[in-house]
């Protein structure tokens, strides 16, 4: 799909020496001591963060959270939940928040999400019931079902999240611009479709995560947090 050159193996071999004792890694959660909030915020905050990152950093506010919390937002009829919905993703200055109720998709997004895990009786039910699939990508499937959980949401949403996936790689514009500055271009399609963003996940884990001795979570997190310092310098 890709050409992985001897060059860019050794650049990425470098970055791993150089970054990977000092990058945290996901820790896989004990799920059945979570609550309900543990994972209905995350899932808000994979809507919120979706053009920018820096809002879902406001979910962890004391009054932003009591707001948008699962049980908050189960007790409102539904007109009143889309309506704190939306004054939420307005407070925060959440990306591509609608001006209006009707006209933000995000909004939009997030209600119907609760109404899909609503019916799987709440949000720890519903991420137990996905990490009881019978693999990987039976557990990424799963979790696609959400709006706005596309093929790196969910797999995000799994590896840094709770430490579910352990062998995936949630690639972004991050992941993908780290990867060309050694070498390895990645085609735009990858983020496009699913079949060509398995295909892309496949081969980077079989020719770099093995020769390297990494996990895909290891190679997502050391591209995706040390973003900054392995774009600026030459390896």
């Amino acid at each position: 799909m890709f050409k992985i050159k001897p060059s860019s193996l050794a650049a990425l071999r470098s970055i791993k020496n150089e970054f990977l004792d000092q990058t945290k890694m996901p820790e896989e959660k004990k799920l059945n001591t979570l609550k309900d909030d543990d994972v209905w915020i995350r899932i808000v905050s994979q809507v919120v963060v979706v053009g920018g990152a820096k809002p879902a950093e406001l979910l962890k506010d004391k009054e932003v959270k009591a707001k948008i919390s699962w049980e908050n937002l189960k007790s409102l009829t539904e007109g009143n939940r889309k309506r704190v919905i939306w004054e939420v993703l307005k407070q925060i200055k959440a990306r591509y928040a609608g001006k209006s109720i009707e006209s933000c998709k995000k909004t939009d997004a997030i209600f119907k999400n609760f109404e899909i895990i609503k019916s799987e009786y709440g949000p720890k039910s519903f991420l137990l019931n996905a990490s009881k699939q019978p693999g990987d990508k039976e557990k990424i499937k799963y979790i696609s079902k959400l709006s706005y959980f596309k093929n790196k949401g969910a797999r995000d949403f799994l590896t840094s999240g709770f430490g579910v996936l352990k062998n995936s790689i949630a690639i972004d514009s991050r992941v993908m611009n780290s990867l060309n500055h050694v070498g390895i271009e990645l085609p735009s399609e990858v983020l496009k479709s699913t079949k060509k963003y398995e295909a892309a996940e496949r081969q980077l884990i079989e020719e770099v995560c093995k020769p390297l001795d990494l996990l895909g979570s290891e190679l997502d997190q050391l591209l995706f947090k040390n973003y900054e310092k392995i774009i600026t310098q030459s390896w």
